[in-house]
């Protein structure tokens, strides 16, 4: 049986909690910092047709509390880098089958370094990690 939408959502904020945030499903949830929230953004069907895998594109919206600029970039950037005790992209690239059996997935890309939220009274500054997952 083929992993589902949910299934691999539940094990992605299962692999980016290893990283110390709080993982949630959508950003007026957020409370917490440092936090990610996980948004389905794209998928393909067409390798299914083929009898192929779907393939889905997640948005992982890092996220820590804005205070001093500076201060709160360096801890942003802990989590986005490539490598270190707290890289995202790390967690993934050693769990890349999220612990499902059919599933395989990357980082693609960054982007939007240093945009800003408010939520619950509290000013974020974060950066948008691409993930790619390939289910077989």
């Amino acid at each position: 049986m083929t992993s589902s939408l949910s299934e691999i959502r539940d094990a992605i904020k299962r692999t980016v909690s290893q990283a110390g945030l709080n993982v949630y499903d959508t950003a007026p949830d957020v409370t917490n910092s440092p936090a990610c929230v996980i948004q389905p953004s794209e998928s393909d069907f067409k390798g299914s047709m083929r009898m192929g895998g779907d393939r889905y594109w997640f948005d992982l919206f890092v996220v820590v509390a804005r205070t001093d600029t500076r201060e709160s970039q360096e801890r942003l950037d802990q989590y986005v880098t490539g490598r270190g005790p707290k890289s995202i992209r790390e967690f993934i690239f050693h769990n890349s089958d999220l612990g499902l059996p059919d599933v395989d997935c990357f980082v693609d890309r960054m982007r939007g370094y240093g945009g800003t939220f408010d939520t619950a009274g509290t000013n974020f500054v974060g950066a948008v990690l691409r993930l790619c997952v390939t289910v077989t």
